[in-house]
């Protein structure tokens, strides 16, 4: 036996229109199949036409002209104040403008501020860390006694780019000795 299902919410909601023809063809078209496969929501259709018939035989409401007066200025005002409310946030963003943009200069300034302030002013641990590979090769250092030769070999650029290329790598990094 086939499950009895009823017509889904969007369905329900789209009944008036479908009962006045208003639908597009897709939509009226998967009711239908619905309403012939199933008989829960049939009911759910002939339920709805009947009611949806009683209401033709309701007495129409007569409102005053001072009723359709006032709903018509209450809406008036809550649409002003609705627009009246975006124009003072709109109004409170360009005051708070400048603040946010003094707020970026601030942090801007600070953060340079940082990191000149960290440039300048060297630690004794970070001058102490650049002495590392002098004293890794101090006794050669010593070996040699005068700085003439160094500064000889300084000139020869050829020469000591060559060396570099041809000394062994140190096996372990920096820090770790």
């Amino acid at each position: 036996m086939p499950q009895l299902s009823r017509l889904t919410s969007e369905d329900r909601g789209n009944l008036v229109a479908y009962l006045d023809g208003e639908l597009d063809e897709a939509t009226s078209d998967r009711i239908d199949r619905t309403v012939a496969e199933n008989e829960v929501a049939r009911r759910e259709v002939e339920l709805f036409e009947r009611v949806y018939d009683l209401l033709d035989h309701l007495p129409e409401a007569k409102v005053s002209t001072e009723f359709t007066q006032s709903t018509i200025a209450a809406v008036r005002q809550q649409t002003e104040d609705v627009e009246g409310s975006a124009g003072r946030l709109q109004n409170l963003g360009y005051q708070l403008r400048p603040l946010v943009v003094l707020a970026a200069v601030s942090a801007l300034s600070t953060a340079l501020g940082v990191l000149l302030g960290a440039a300048a002013f060297r630690s004794p641990v970070e001058d102490r860390l650049e002495l590392v590979p002098v004293a890794d090769h101090l006794e050669t250092l010593e070996a040699v006694g005068d700085l003439t030769f160094l500064e000889r070999l300084h000139a020869q650029k050829s020469l000591v780019q060559e060396l570099r290329s041809r000394a062994p790598q140190p096996s372990q990094p920096l820090g770790s000795r």
